[in-house]
């Protein structure tokens, strides 16, 4: 066996794991802005989920 032989890991493409400069940026600006959007609507719909199992419950135990 040879000892020169490189590990499948160590064997880089360049620009394998980069985006382009502008979306990356663009991202980062509107990431607090996506962030708000996104925990209110996974509040929304847990609320929205919590009322419905409610609203279900009171309709099987009549």
């Amino acid at each position: 066996m040879s000892s020169t032989g490189q590990a499948v890991s160590a064997i880089s493409v360049p620009g394998a794991g980069r985006t382009s400069e502008h979306a990356s940026t663009e991202f980062q600006e509107n990431a607090p802005g996506l962030r708000m959007i996104y925990s209110r609507l996974i509040g929304a719909l847990f609320l929205l989920g919590f009322l419905l199992y409610g609203v279900g419950a009171a309709l099987v135990t009549r």
